[in-house]
């Protein structure tokens, strides 16, 4: 049984927004639905039961006027390229045998179409900010802190400046002795 997506009114809708339609083989659909389950556990990691089961609330709709909508609605657009990243690491993997003319579908589809190792990684590394930029903004006044990266920065150089002329030494002048 295919899984249904958490704020994505169906499936249906969100194999249409991925733009996944003739990659429908038994593996295909095992790939989805394993991107919508994770997709689904990280959503309740990072935003917690009681924020997903506020948004769930909030009312769908095409043209979203109200804050409420327009959280629902920027929970779907997240809901979508998270699963979109996701089938972009694993995808490429069902169809690298080529059996059962998966290969054509895989040239196809528009998820994946003309794409090459490079860009994929630019893709999946957008979606990824895309993604913590989206849950940052639904997460709302919940106080959660998002599961990020580690991050470092550093706020000035590791050593200090060098001193003007500093590098030049004072000639060794033998005085001689008295």
């Amino acid at each position: 049984m295919a899984i249904a997506p958490l704020f994505v009114d169906n499936r249906t809708t969100l194999e249409t927004r991925l733009r996944v339609q003739k990659a429908k083989q038994p593996g295909a659909e095992g790939q989805i639905d394993n991107a919508i389950k994770k997709v689904w556990t990280n959503f309740y990691s990072a935003l917690g039961p009681t924020r997903v089961t506020e948004i769930l609330a909030f009312s769908t709709t095409d043209s979203p006027a109200t804050a409420n909508e327009i959280i629902r609605a920027r929970a779907e657009a997240v809901e979508v390229d998270w699963v979109r990243k996701e089938l972009l690491v694993t995808m490429p993997v069902l169809f690298a045998d080529g059996a059962g003319g998966e290969d054509q579908s895989y040239n196809e589809d528009g998820l994946t179409r003309d794409a090459n190792l490079k860009d994929l990684e630019k893709i999946c590394e957008r979606l990824e900010k895309e993604i913590q930029a989206g849950l940052e903004e639904i997460a709302g006044a919940t106080g959660l802190t998002l599961p990020v990266g580690v991050q470092a920065s550093s706020i000035g150089p590791d050593c200090p400046p060098p001193v003007p002329f500093s590098s030049l030494k004072p000639p060794l002048i033998n005085v001689g002795t008295i």
